[in-house]
């Protein structure tokens, strides 16, 4: 289906949940983040959904950045739910996240910045 713009694409393919979480109800991929074709420069791509969000109502994203999602849904198109920060914060900030059997898969990850900022 053809929307007239993003905005309106990105309303018609989530749900508004109790949470506040806009939840993505299309494609999604194996790590549980939501994907979104688009054409860019004539070409298709496919993208994560959370990153064409925070560029349609927030600001572009510069090159190094993530968008972290403060609401830990991987779903979840709020803007208001989003925050761009650098690959090492992102990483630091899941210290507190577990996955539903109790497992922190950033654990590597947050081990090796902790070292480095150690130096």
């Amino acid at each position: 289906m053809k929307y007239a713009t993003m905005k309106l694409r990105l309303f018609a393919n989530s749900v508004l949940n109790n949470d506040g979480c806009h939840v993505w109800t299309a494609r999604k991929d194996r790590y549980g983040y939501g994907r979104i074709n688009i054409r860019v420069d004539g070409k298709h791509k496919t993208l994560k959904v959370h990153r064409v969000a925070f560029e349609e109502y927030v600001r572009p994203l510069e090159y190094w950045e993530e968008v972290d999602h403060l609401c830990y849904n991987k779903l979840c198109i709020n803007p208001d739910h989003h925050q761009a920060v650098s690959k090492t914060e992102n990483y630091k900030r899941r210290r507190n996240y577990n996955d539903p059997i109790g497992i922190n898969p950033f654990a590597a990850w947050i081990e090796m910045i902790d070292n480095m900022e150690a130096i």
